[in-house]
């Protein structure tokens, strides 16, 4: 549970209740400039009277040991302590710019029910809007920028709107080309419409390709469709020649090395050959008979579906294409070009809004970062969009959505 992504879920939905009742279940820590150590993953409430941010709550990053006098830290730059991590200088704090109510919180936690389940209200709506990364691999995205030496407080906009701005896409055209991919086969009957919802877990997925698939009548078994009885039947045939009524003919093997040849025992034709000639005009005929529709519809309230038909009756096998909010999904060969495609949309962003912000500036953001990261981004996209591995999930007679 990313604890401090469920906090900022709280304060952005103004649920006082939940938020005093999660800072009372991770401990009710507070502090003050006696305090000598502040434990990761811990949220913090600033208890010294003398300081402006009194009551207020932060989260602890990293571990950071030693006093800080709270009654001199007058502005919230001040109090983004550092430390050295593994050769790094990391931010230890996050502060969350909000204070709370003793009283509150002890009304709040004084009555909770005995069905309280923690950090589950806004769990779900947390994973689906948050883009998962941890720190290494953010910082090594923002390095592109100036950090972790440049701190979160120093930049136009907060470390959730820079995931929001520049890692989403990037990982939304990353999955584009590579999607994740989950495979789903349905019974399909009768004939007509099928109405499937997309998929949420464990990756939501994006787009859908799906057909239906029969076997012959002659490949039935027992009122049952039998593979091994329709391929039976398929290697029967093709043994068969032209003037023999055999029907189960067996597989000869007439070669020095094996192999098939498709003939029976007789030297007339080939029943091989004859359906060689016939099967095109076969499969004709059944694409023009059949018919298969795809649609993606958006039911509010529900969610995504997929909507179509068929004129045929058998297995409706669908392909999700999916994506992943988690950067750790990406897989190991790609990761260096995701983070170089990262990058290039930090920059294009930070190059948009400070453009805007700083527009009397020597410093020429549109034509300088904003471009070289716009370039950085087309070529990356292009090198993808001509990758053959992306052609392998083109689709069946269902088409793609």
């Amino acid at each position: 549970m990313d604890y401090k992504n469920y906090i900022n879920q709280c304060i952005a939905f103004n649920d006082i209740e939940e938020l005093c009742r999660s800072y009372f279940l991770l401990g009710s820590k507070t502090c003050d400039s006696n305090t000598m150590a502040y434990i990761q993953g811990s949220v913090y409430q600033i208890t010294d009277p003398d300081c402006p941010f009194v009551n207020q709550i932060f989260y602890c990053d990293e571990n950071y040991f030693g006093k800080i006098d709270w009654s001199k830290v007058t502005t919230i730059n001040e109090a983004q302590k550092t430390t050295l991590k593994r050769g790094l200088t990391a931010q230890c704090f996050t502060f969350f710019e909000k204070t709370l109510d003793n009283l509150a919180v002890d009304a709040y936690t004084r009555s909770i029910p005995e069905n309280y389940v923690p950090f589950s209200k806004y769990a779900e709506t947390s994973q689906l809007e948050n883009i998962l990364i941890d720190d290494d691999q953010y910082y090594q995205i923002m390095q592109v920028i100036g950090q972790p030496y440049i701190k979160d407080s120093e930049l136009e906009y907060k470390r959730q709107a820079i995931l929001k701005l520049a890692v989403e896409p990037a990982l939304r055209m990353y999955y584009t080309y590579f999607p994740l991919v989950q495979e789903q086969v349905l019974q399909h009957s009768p004939v007509g419409d099928y109405l499937i919802p997309y998929p949420t877990e464990p990756y939501p997925a994006y787009k859908a390709i799906a057909w239906v698939s029969t076997a012959g009548a002659m490949g039935k078994s027992g009122g049952s469709i039998s593979p091994l009885a329709a391929l039976g039947t398929d290697v029967s045939l093709y043994t068969r020649t032209g003037q023999t009524t055999q029907m189960n003919a067996g597989i000869t093997y007439n070669k020095p090395v094996p192999g098939w040849n498709g003939r029976s025992l007789s030297d007339s034709g080939s029943a091989y050959s004859q359906m060689s000639q016939m099967w095109p005009i076969a499969n004709t005929m059944k694409n023009i008979m059949r018919r298969e529709k795809l649609s993606k519809i958006h039911i509010p309230g529900k969610g995504i579906f997929a909507k179509g038909y068929s004129t045929m009756s058998g297995y409706l096998n669908i392909i999700w294409l999916c994506w992943s909010r988690d950067f750790d999904d990406v897989e190991f060969e790609d990761w260096s070009k995701v983070i170089k495609l990262c990058q290039a949309h930090v920059k294009f962003s930070i190059g948009a809004i400070r453009d805007l912000l700083r527009s009397d500036s020597n410093v020429p953001f549109r034509d300088g970062i904003q471009k070289e990261g716009k370039e950085e981004i087309d070529a990356i996209e292009k090198e993808w969009a001509e990758n053959p591995i992306r052609n392998i999930y083109t689709p069946q007679r269902g088409g793609v959505l």
